[in-house]
């Protein structure tokens, strides 16, 4: 999966909308992100099931986006505070 995200940023927070996608030739069924905190602070997420972990978020499918079809895109989006990366590090998680 590779994300292509935009921020929108004013004083002290911002919107992000991230397009998820997948790059084989397979479906991707079921996904999770694994985010560091101080890459992007959310507070808030859509299209995603928000959970924290420590210094992470993790943003988990929804049942009914749960399926990437192969090279397929899926968006999911966000408000947060302080400052984002849109080159933000992410992993992968089941």
């Amino acid at each position: 999966i590779s994300i292509n995200s935009t921020v929108n940023s004013w004083d002290n927070g911002f919107t992000i909308n991230m397009v998820l996608k997948n790059e084989t030739d397979s479906d991707i069924n079921g996904w999770s992100l694994k985010i560091k905190k101080s890459d992007l602070t959310l507070t808030q997420c859509w299209n995603a099931e928000m959970t924290e972990d420590g210094d992470y978020i993790i943003l988990k499918s929804e049942d009914w986006n749960s399926t990437i079809p192969a090279g397929g895109t899926i968006s999911i989006g966000g408000v947060g505070t302080g400052t984002a990366k849109s080159d933000f590090e992410y992993e992968i998680i089941k």
